[in-house]
């Protein structure tokens, strides 16, 4: 697979059989960022409500996001259900990487600068709150293996050929220990890290505080339908639930609730390992051994990445969901599987700066994959009821909380401009009834 074309594999994951698109119950392998869980099991009032303005589906960054941006707009009565508990997906389980993508094949359709601003979205909303969530900005290089890989990162972001910079950050008198791996890249000084996590558990404390949005935990929503009189019904099992408005944002998990999505959004896991503290020098005359690359750094295609977080002091490294055969992508977060946490250890003993790390501790989270590598933000249906913002292709961090606000801004009322390359009736034909049927 060539990673810089497009995550091919993906059309081959589906049809899998005796696969259940919903978060893996009761229980699941804990990120490194959620040792000490927040509204794991929080629920604003003990019955759920029967009615709400607005109902979202899903507790990781989207959905808090969309909950956050409605308090900001004003809108009362709304519910949020999450199948686990807050931030329990793969918003607490990725690698921690912000990295708005420096260039975009098609700048006016996609709107070039969508992910810089939604990162700037989080940078305000990080210091409006005091937000603790280790949120910073290394910078990052797209780095390249081999001439073939060089020539292509070349030809595809080449105005951020950086070589001067490369060769500092990777080459230079204290960090030589890298270069058998890389011999090239391209660097952006806009990409950052933080804990999802951290920032996901601080807005729903914001909007607890505010008492702006009931939050239903522990509560799986098992059907979306319509009634005569053209109100959502959500079925969940613990109760209905009556609404004007619905969002999904749920990611991976999608095919769970709006049925006609699956084979459109699949299920890709992504493994991650955390270091325990390595040992820093704040010399910079140290040799090598005592300066890890600091940076973040993927590289073929962004399937793979490393990361050093500066307050933990630890290493993370994550990706190389390619390793998995097909068969085995499936919506279980809990169990690891050995021939990827091999081949990230095989990288990790290659680099003669790591080859020592103590490993503390891998988990996997669920990313959800879509056909055409593109995200679904926008209506889902042409009765202006039903939202989604789904389907990050592993890059949600950048994207997720700025679709959040477009979704909660239509809802509002506001004027939105939708990038059309991420509407979801690109997969969708006009129906009846005023739903979109799936082609």
């Amino acid at each position: 697979i060539n990673a810089e074309y497009g995550r091919v594999f993906v059309h081959l994951i589906w049809p899998l059989s005796l696969m259940d698109p919903f978060p893996c119950p009761p229980f699941y392998s804990p990120s490194y960022w959620q040792r000490d869980p927040l509204y794991l099991n929080y629920r604003t009032t003990e019955t759920l409500p029967n009615e709400a303005h607005v109902v979202i589906v899903g507790g990781g960054i989207t959905g808090v996001g969309v909950a956050y941006w409605l308090y900001k707009n004003g809108v009362k009565n709304v519910v949020l259900i999450e199948a686990r508990g807050i931030c329990s997906g793969a918003t607490g389980r990725n690698g921690g990487i912000v990295s708005p993508n420096p260039l975009f094949s098609e700048p006016t359709d996609y709107g070039r600068y969508f992910e810089y601003e939604t990162v700037q979205l989080i940078k305000e909303t990080v210091s409006d709150y005091n937000i603790e969530c280790d949120l910073c900005f290394p910078g990052g290089l797209r780095g390249a293996t081999s001439p073939d890989q060089e020539k292509l990162i070349y030809n595809k972001y080449g105005q951020f050929w950086n070589q001067q910079k490369i060769h500092q950050e990777l080459f230079g008198e204290n960090k030589n220990n890298i270069k058998p791996f890389f011999i090239s890249g391209v660097y952006s000084s806009a990409a950052g890290q933080m804990n999802g996590a951290k920032f996901v558990w601080g807005l729903a404390n914001v909007l607890i505080k505010q008492q702006s949005v009931n939050i239903q935990t522990q509560t799986k929503v098992t059907q979306v339908t319509k009634d005569n009189n053209n109100r959502i019904i959500v079925t969940t099992d613990r109760g209905v639930i009556v609404t004007q408005y619905i969002v999904y944002a749920t990611n991976a998990y999608t095919p769970g609730v709006v049925p006609s999505l699956k084979g459109i959004i699949t299920p890709v896991k992504g493994q991650v390992i955390a270091s325990k503290p390595i040992q820093c020098s704040s010399n910079s005359s140290d040799s090598d051994s005592s300066n890890p690359i600091t940076m973040n750094i993927t590289w073929n295609g962004g399937n793979e990445y490393m990361t050093f977080r500066p307050k933990q002091k630890i290493v993370v490294f994550g990706g190389f969901e390619w390793t998995l055969s097909p068969s085995k992508q499936n919506y279980d977060d809990a169990t690891l599987d050995p021939d990827v946490s091999q081949r990230i250890n095989q990288f990790i003993s290659s680099q003669p700066f790591y080859k020592n790390l103590q490993i503390d501790q891998e988990w996997l989270g669920i990313q959800g994959f879509t056909v055409d590598s593109r995200p679904l933000i926008g209506p889902l249906s042409d009765d202006g009821q039903q939202f989604i913002s789904a389907g990050y292709n592993g890059h949600g961090m950048p994207l997720a909380f700025g679709g959040a606000k477009m979704i909660a801004d239509a809802i509002s009322g506001k004027d939105v401009k939708w990038f059309p390359q991420f509407m979801p009736n690109r997969f969708y034909r006009q129906g009846v009834n005023g739903r979109l049927a799936a082609l």
